[in-house]
């Protein structure tokens, strides 16, 4: 290889690559709240810059604390810099690496270097380290977990009750052990509050995920009392044989000062109860030959779509299984273990094919064929399944199905061909075959059979191709054009800044936390006015293309109106991650205010 060549390609290599692409790799790892409440999940973030690939690893094991991984958000920026008197646009890669972090006891926690992994590189975070807080148990609520059942089998779906009495449910979340990972948690489709009760509902944060309960008024518990009942159902299928330890689950929410409104909101919790079940193995060496694992009673439905076939027809199957909430984990029996019956059935190799789902039933189809005419039925398909409360396997089967089987005729190659005539042929007699029977045989011969595939000018521009192939082109032209100009007029400055406003007023009048609406509806009409990414938008964002400020160094005489939106938005990101440092959310108001002074518009 020349000598030259190397430094060519870097040269090279340093023209083509944009400005800002290479960037300095800078990381920065923080709580949102280094003083979070016990039991209340905190955000832990990874803040990483100058690329968008960096990979991100599970934290380290940190004893009496709890964490998850939650989510990755990248984002690009981009500024201007002054470089050699000029004014050259930057680009800048941020990537956000979020957990989730609870702490089950008080005192102060360290959470240990981090490690991330960015082209093969490995970097690790400095250490980080919080207190933990006790918040306040509030006298004036009680908090109960119970179940029907505390003698459970592994796979048995088991309904656990969590029920809070309380005046207040202000930004109320549940947190706490529920079974780790030997246990599966599901919301019911249709809780027992729902179907008992007919309580209204509202939504309550479980283990950091929306679920919806009843809520009812003027409850009372032991004499006392109370304004509201939140009740929460939810579905537990234990993994695990063994002793399994529930709770105590901690409720947190605020409270508002009775003596001063003004005060900040109080950080009030209550505690449960514990729960301990004992769950036992399934004696899966009883089982009959169709259990597939299923527990809780099942039954099952069969039909088909024809009552009269011939030997060798597809006859469509559908098996219908209704079990105990979540019909997730049935599995439809295999047709060639159901017994001697179905050896008179060819079977689809495929199985079968699930085709309609809901809470408590599958749905599945198949396709057999009769081997004979003997067929007269479509044979019980039983499913086994085990009874906890029996504690004993039992059989869920449907019903026979009347068929009527025909049989079909077969044809030798004999009479398709053809015969000789019968008796002696004279000399002068010419040896001919003579048809059996009228129709098309399988030795017939001659141009009458041939399909005619001669290619036609005429025929093809009369043909739907041909009209497609002439008509196309010139529709393709004009509909471009079209296109075109009204991505011009749409897309103009003007339209651009209509249609941020429009939609962010909507934003603003959607349902939701404040919180949430005044980001949305910030980040809408900053991006959908710049022609930017509304997602990406940033507080600074907002003040330098609002009020025209690239350069950060640039002095602030006075707060322009970009300002005032990116501080509004910035207190809305604070409010997402911690209700408590700031507990009264923007307010809607003031952000309908502040769009209207960025549209001068007059009140």
């Amino acid at each position: 290889m020349r000598a030259w060549l190397p430094l060519f390609v870097a040269v090279l290599g340093a023209i083509l690559t944009p400005r800002g692409a290479a960037q300095d790799i800078e990381i920065e790892a923080f709580l949102v709240d280094d003083q979070p409440y016990v039991g209340s999940p905190v955000g832990f973030v990874i803040a990483i810059t100058g690329t968008h690939s960096a990979v991100a690893h599970d934290l380290p094991n940190i004893p009496l604390v709890e964490t998850q991984f939650d989510t990755v958000k990248r984002n690009t920026n981009f500024h201007f810099e002054n470089v050699n008197g000029r004014l050259e646009q930057q680009l800048r890669l941020e990537q956000l690496l979020l957990y989730d972090v609870v702490a089950h006891a008080p005192g102060r926690h360290t959470i240990p270097p981090v490690e991330v992994t960015i082209g093969g590189e490995i970097y690790r975070t400095k250490p980080v380290e919080f207190l933990a807080r006790v918040p306040r148990v509030s006298e004036d609520t009680a908090f109960t977990m119970s179940t029907d059942r505390t003698r459970v089998f592994v796979g048995e779906p088991v309904r656990i009750r969590l029920t809070w009495y309380t005046d207040t449910i202000r930004n109320a979340s549940i947190n706490g052990p529920m079974g780790g990972n030997r246990a599966d948690l599901y919301a019911p489709a249709r809780p027992r509050w729902a179907i008992e009760d007919g309580a209204d509902s509202v939504t309550i944060k479980f283990l950091n995920r929306d679920l919806r309960a009843g809520i009812s008024r003027n409850a009372v518990l032991n004499g006392a009392v109370y304004d509201r009942k939140v009740t929460l159902d939810i579905i537990m299928i234990p993994t695990e044989a063994g002793e399994l330890d529930l709770g105590p689950m901690v409720v947190e929410y605020r409270r508002l000062s009775r003596r001063d409104f003004q005060a900040p909101l109080a950080v009030e919790r209550a505690s449960s109860n514990r729960l301990s079940l004992d769950v036992l193995e399934v004696p899966v060496g009883d089982a009959p030959p169709s259990y597939t694992g299923v527990v809780g009673v099942t039954s099952v439905t069969a039909r088909t779509d024809a009552g009269e076939v011939k030997v060798g027809d597809p006859i469509e199957l559908t098996l219908e299984v209704l079990t105990d909430e979540p019909a997730g984990r049935v599995r439809p029996p295999a047709l060639d273990t159901q017994g001697e019956a179905w050896a008179a059935f060819q079977l689809d190799p495929m199985g079968w094919e699930e085709i309609d789902a809901s809470a408590t039933t599958r749905t599945y189809r198949t396709v057999v064929r009769a081997k004979d005419d003997g067929v007269d039925e479509i044979p019980p398909i039983e499913l086994a399944f085990f009874d906890p409360r029996t504690e004993r396997f039992a059989l869920g089967a449907s019903r026979p199905i009347p068929l009527s089987v025909e049989a079909t005729r077969t044809i030798s190659s004999v009479s398709a061909i053809g015969s000789l005539p019968a008796g002696p042929l004279a000399d002068s007699e010419p040896l001919t075959l003579r048809d059996l029977h009228a129709g098309v045989l399988d030795n017939a011969t001659g141009a009458r059979l041939l399909v005619d595939e001669s290619a036609s000018v005429l025929a093809f521009f009369r043909s739907p191709v041909g009209i497609g192939a002439i008509a196309l082109p010139p529709a393709a032209y004009f509909g471009t054009a079209l296109f075109l100009a009204i991505r011009r007029r749409t897309h103009s400055a003007g339209h651009r800044r209509k249609r941020a406003l429009a939609r962010a007023r909507r934003a603003l009048s959607a349902s939701g936390p404040e919180s949430q609406r005044v980001r949305d509806a910030i980040r809408i009409y900053v991006g959908e006015r710049f022609d930017r990414d509304a997602q990406t938008i940033t507080p600074k964002d907002c003040r330098d293309l609002l009020d025209g400020k690239p350069d950060d160094d640039a002095p602030d005489l006075h707060e322009g109106i970009g300002a005032q939106i990116g501080s509004l938005l910035l207190q809305a990101e604070r409010d997402r991650f911690d209700e408590i440092a700031d507990p009264s959310p923007p307010p809607v108001d003031r952000a309908r205010e502040l769009l209207r002074q960025a549209e001068g518009e007059r009140a």
